[in-house]
């Protein structure tokens, strides 16, 4: 694997993954780099993977499926206010908008404007690393 490369499955169309090199991705304004430890597999993930769709929501392929995942911070990006490089975190992939009504009402678990990785057009996690917000990275116990 070359330098600045990792590994990431991704689906080139239903029932048809790859292991391919990728780059990685470097963490933006607020965000952590996550070096990725764990990925669950989800019912949509069993969905995007058999029909490369859920609903309207159409994967566009290559695509990265995986949205429940943990970790540790790798990096942190410009202005990232989240848990220190090394820490151990399991990744809340609930992204609210922050914009909205409900958002500033203080509810963004109730955003309907939410974004997921994994949740097509948005790339996953299924690989080595992946750029997080910081804020929805939470710590966890090494026992854990």
């Amino acid at each position: 694997m070359e330098e600045g490369k990792m590994k990431a499955v991704r689906l080139y169309a239903p029932r048809e993954l790859h292991v391919d090199d990728v780059s990685i991705p470097e963490p933006g304004p607020g965000e952590a780099l996550v070096r990725v430890r764990a990925v669950g597999v989800c019912g949509s993930d069993v969905h995007y993977y058999m029909d490369a769709q859920i609903g309207d929501a159409k994967a566009v392929f290559p695509f990265t499926m995986g949205h429940e995942f943990a970790g540790e911070i790798a990096a942190l990006g410009p202005g990232a206010d989240g848990p220190p490089v090394g820490t151990r975190v399991a990744v809340d992939p609930a992204i609210a908008c922050g914009k909205c009504e409900t958002c500033l009402d203080g509810n963004p678990n109730c955003c309907p404007n939410v974004r997921f990785p994994g949740s097509a057009p948005i790339q996953g996690a299924l690989s080595e690393y992946y750029a997080h917000p910081a804020h929805l990275c939470e710590p966890i116990p090494d026992s854990m």
